[in-house]
């Protein structure tokens, strides 16, 4: 959706139609072209208001009513002082909020991480089975605005529900851990780094028929916010890929084909519920329950008028805080929002959370308690220090395993991606066992190792050892290392690893296959002599 232009014709004088606010186009910096702007050059990002605004006649230029802030609009008097108000508010954010990517208008409307690729990617971060509220709509953008242009790689991507490698836009809803309002920002990748747009910010608790509860704060807010939700500031992630490659030979090839893999720093409340839903899951009917959850128990963030932004249906509703959610009835969860056996467990948590926790508070507690510990640690050595960090993470671990449908898996899960527990957490599941089995053990020199034992499932001496694998070989960042390499696992990027790297996951795979097939033969076998 375009933001709307006055423009001023020699001829004629045009004003905007009056139509009503869309809080897309309140969505931050704006970027406005100078009349003599040319490719590459810098764009200045002003702030716009949608308000229709009459245009004079005598001028040839574009128009638009800039505002200081998201609160106070300039005024419109002449055409000199609006020219200086411009100018001044230009100078402002020339430094911080310019978009000089390729010089091309498509990112209009988008403001600048400033992050280069090596520190983050969206596209290997973002859908790689960390949450569950971005969708992509990258294929939906090309086909849109540029079919014609657009590259045969992305005519190529294929829908995964693990994201794909060379996606480009995504659109997702926020939630606010503090506050419980909701910001839906769409992302979008480009070659030299991340861009962001503001669509909507919903409070929670507002009259959700007044406007003014989706007022966009200052811009500022959502630097921060996504600058924390990526952990930008606290974890440089140049300096851990450089020393991981270091560590292992086969880190280094896959470093280099996939750069950027974060962890990102949910809100706390959003994250538990959507991994107790991941339980015995898939990724489509994970994202399918926690939508009919949002839609059914939180907060509609668009009307009807407002959902039809371009790249997606354009209906957004924030995720409900456990005072909403506590309304629903185990029933409702199985047959609204097709949680089936799960559904207990989120009515059960809810309640545990509200009445013997004192509300989603103690949640954050458990983060800010922890970092807070961490600080003040008076520890006389680092081994002190390491241990005392992997105190903290068992603390948090039992403290999520008293919730209903939470076990070791999904309490690894909650604590790595919303509760900073990023150091020690390391989710196991069958996949993560693999990895270990295949790269960093060997059987001929122990046998007896739990990693090789031929069982079927995780049991919990297999996901200690296998946590105990990866921290020894990765001791710095253990999780972040950890995540790495379960991205290059996903189907959707075997396009990025080198040739050795999938031989050797091929071989891998096809021997579990001989083995698992073995294996099956001679229970058969067991079973029909037991029969005699």
């Amino acid at each position: 959706m375009a933001l709307p232009l006055t423009v001023a014709s020699s001829a004629t004088t045009t004003t905007t139609p009056t139509r009503k606010r869309s809080w897309q186009q309140d969505a931050g910096a704006t970027v406005q072209p100078s009349s003599n702007d040319n490719i590459g050059r810098k764009r200045f990002a002003t702030l716009v208001t949608p308000e229709p605004v009459a245009v004079g006649s005598s001028s040839s230029s574009v128009r638009r009513t800039p505002r200081a802030s998201p609160t106070a609009l300039f005024a419109t008097s002449t055409a000199e002082s609006l020219k200086e108000e411009e100018d001044a508010h230009a100078r402002q954010y020339q430094e911080e909020d310019s978009v000089p990517i390729d010089g091309s208008a498509n990112h209009h409307g988008f403001r600048d991480l400033k992050v280069p690729p090596h520190e983050l990617r969206p596209s290997a971060t973002l859908t790689t089975g960390q949450c569950f509220h971005w969708k992509d709509v990258t294929r939906t953008t090309t086909t849109l605005n540029d079919t014609d242009n657009e590259s045969d790689d992305n005519k190529n991507r294929k829908s995964s529900a693990w994201g794909t490698h060379n996606a480009q836009e995504w659109i997702g809803t926020l939630r606010q851990s503090q506050s419980g309002d909701a910001v839906v920002v769409r992302l979008r990748e480009t070659p030299t780094t991340t861009l962001y747009q503001v669509l909507h910010h919903y409070h929670h608790g507002a009259n959700s028929k007044d406007k003014n509860n989706k007022d966009i704060q200052d811009l500022q807010f959502y630097d921060e916010m996504l600058r924390s939700y990526f952990q930008l500031d606290d974890h440089p992630l140049q300096p851990l890929y450089e020393e991981w490659s270091q560590q292992c030979p086969r880190m280094a090839e896959i470093a280099k084909s996939i750069p950027g893999v974060r962890i990102i720093r949910q809100d706390p409340w959003e994250c538990l519920i959507s991994f107790i839903c991941s339980s015995n899951n898939n990724i489509p009917r994970i994202t399918s329950m926690l939508q009919s959850i949002r839609q059914t128990y939180g907060d509609r963030i668009t009307d009807d008028d407002e959902s039809n932004h371009d790249n997606d249906d354009g209906v957004y509703y924030s995720f409900p805080s456990p005072e909403q959610l506590s309304r629903a009835t185990e029933q409702e969860l199985r047959d609204v929002c097709g949680l089936g056996y799960r559904a207990k467990y989120i009515v059960k948590t809810t309640r545990h959370v509200l009445d013997e926790w004192g509300g989603e508070s103690a949640l954050m507690d458990l983060r800010t308690a922890t970092a807070a510990t961490t600080s003040a640690a008076s520890t006389s050595n680092a081994m002190e220090e390491e241990d005392a960090s992997l105190q903290r993470y068992w603390h948090v671990r039992e403290k999520l395993l008293e919730l209903a449908g939470v076990g070791p898996k999904v309490a690894d899960c909650v604590a790595m991606f919303s509760l900073d527990q990023d150091a020690h957490a390391i989710p196991v599941d069958v996949h993560v066992w693999n990895i270990a089995k295949r790269d960093y053990s060997n059987e001929d020199d122990n046998a007896e190792d739990p990693l090789f034992s031929g069982q079927k499932s995780v049991t919990p001496k297999l996901y200690q050892r296998v946590q105990q694998v990866f921290r020894q070989k990765f001791p710095n960042k253990t999780a972040w290392a950890h995540s790495l390499l379960f991205v290059a696992e996903l189907p959707s990027f075997r396009p990025t690893l080198p040739p050795q790297i999938l031989k050797e996951m091929d071989e891998f795979k096809k021997r579990e296959q001989e083995e698992k097939k073995q294996q099956k033969g001679q229970a058969k076998k067991n079973t029909t002599k037991k029969s005699e």
